[in-house]
């Protein structure tokens, strides 16, 4: 035989064989993650646009909660001034 027709080294073979699995994988795993990524992004949006109408929601409420805490304050002085006015006037 001659050298032109001699095989290569088993480890070269291995080596040559786990490099190209490797590159495969790689690039399998890059043609899945490209194509995966839209509707992935669609998801978040779609989640994004749930949860901005719940904050929205959210604030409502705290909203309306503070306008009838702030309804009920108002009463709460109202009554005290009129129990000090009354107070007052019985003490006279």
């Amino acid at each position: 035989m001659s050298d032109s027709a001699a095989l290569p080294h088993p480890v070269t073979l291995t080596l040559s064989g786990v490099g190209a699995c490797a590159g495969a994988v790689a690039l399998l795993t890059y043609f899945t993650v490209y194509s995966v990524l839209p509707k992935r992004m669609d998801m978040v949006e779609e989640n994004n646009k749930v949860q901005d109408v719940k904050i929205s929601e959210i604030q409502q409420d705290a909203a309306q909660r503070r306008e009838m805490l702030a309804a009920a304050l108002a009463t709460l002085q109202q009554i005290d001034q009129r129990t000090q006015r009354i107070e007052q006037h019985i003490l006279k």
